[in-house]
């Protein structure tokens, strides 16, 4: 297992941003909120579809710093503090996030009273390599050409 830390999200809490398994192969994400990597703790301006973009542009940093891209997302979940107000703009955001045509991640959907920070949408994700190429390939070329900080710690 591999513990992957990136500038390109909020620093985590009392969790890790991402535990990638088999590197290579499955990349579980920590819940993102709508928050700025540079101002964590206090969810960005705008509207409920802005704070989609950004926590997705936040889970596409963790991605790229295990070596994946949005496309390489299976499963998404998102919670929502109003989802009937906001499902709308919430899909219409989370839609732009990815090109068109792409193959969509499965997603689920859950209504909460309360998120973090006030936060009003929270996003978490599991991602898997898609088939193309050697998978070790991938990882070893995408993990070496790092240019902003990113760590991938292997935990015995």
């Amino acid at each position: 297992m591999s513990v992957i830390l990136t500038e390109k999200a909020p620093p985590p809490g009392p969790y890790s941003q991402g535990l990638l398994f088999q590197p290579g192969e499955m990349l579980f994400i920590a819940g993102n909120l709508g928050v700025d990597p540079a101002h964590p703790g206090k969810p960005i301006e705008g509207t409920v579809g802005d704070r989609v973009k950004r926590a997705m542009k936040n889970i596409e940093g963790v991605l790229e710093a295990a070596g994946m891209s949005l496309r390489d997302l299976a499963a998404v979940t998102m919670y929502l503090s109003n989802h009937p107000r906001d499902i709308d703009a919430v899909n219409k955001a989370y839609v732009s996030c990815f090109p068109e045509g792409a193959i969509l991640p499965t997603r689920t959907c859950i209504g909460v009273a309360i998120l973090p920070y006030g936060s009003d949408v929270e996003i978490t994700s599991a991602a898997n390599y898609r088939l193309t190429g050697s998978q070790e390939e991938k990882t070893t070329s995408s993990l070496s050409s790092e240019t902003s900080l990113n760590a991938v710690v292997e935990l015995q």
